[in-house]
């Protein structure tokens, strides 16, 4: 938790997203060959709670919508590739939620002829769960495990969090939220003070789902 926070002080959080129609809007696809892992399951009810991961060597397909890449690259799941000077201002600041930092090869850029260096990240699975009495969200089907809360989810109207069970993660996948990158208060920081380009926050309590269009 950061150190100048008093513990009387609730923390807030926010979904992390590209930063949509700006000069930096960057994305990526994995290239072939490449490997996948495992998908993880429920330790309790054994359902799967994501996509299969991602396995080193890492090779990408970067598409940069604007004029610049950007520090963050998103694909259409929760993976996620950094750049080199967010991978040196994350772990200056000793923040965590983020494991892995694993050499990307690109092998086809479309965008600005400018020098690109990415790393694969993997995020943590997060012990905060959806606070279900005070969102409205529409799931495929209830949940049906406590432990993991896994449920797809068709549309968000209004979504809340339970703060008590945060673990001090600066960005990790929340139960009951599968697809979306949950990040903190410093996170929040760390973009507005190193600039972090294509990082689109919105505070969880103004977030609705799908997005509207052009946001």
């Amino acid at each position: 938790m950061d150190s100048d926070r008093s513990e009387s002080t609730r923390s807030r959080f926010f979904v992390l997203c590209e930063q949509p129609n700006s000069e930096f809007a960057t994305e990526f696809v994995q290239a072939d060959p490449f490997n996948l892992g495992d998908a993880p399951r429920c330790r309790h009810c054994g359902r799967y709670l994501g996509l299969k991961p991602w396995l080193a060597p890492h090779r990408a397909e970067l598409v940069a919508h604007g004029q610049r890449w950007g520090d963050l690259v998103f694909d259409s799941g929760v993976d996620l590739l950094v750049s080199s000077r967010f991978m040196e201002a994350w772990k200056k600041r000793g923040m965590v939620g983020l494991v892995g930092f694993e050499s990307v090869q690109i092998v086809r850029a479309q965008g600005p002829a400018e020098k690109r260096e990415y790393y694969h990240v993997d995020l943590v699975a997060g012990e905060v769960s959806v606070d279900e009495a005070n969102s409205s969200i529409d799931r495929v089907r209830p949940i049906t495990c406590d432990v993991c809360r896994a449920s797809d989810i068709r549309s968000i109207s209004t979504l809340a969090l339970d703060e008590n069970q945060w673990q001090g993660e600066d960005i990790f996948v929340a139960k009951g939220l599968p697809g979306f990158r949950i990040a903190s208060e410093r996170f929040l920081k760390l973009v507005n003070e190193v600039s972090i380009r294509n990082a689109f926050l919105t505070p969880v309590e103004r977030f609705t789902w799908p997005r509207p269009s052009g946001n």
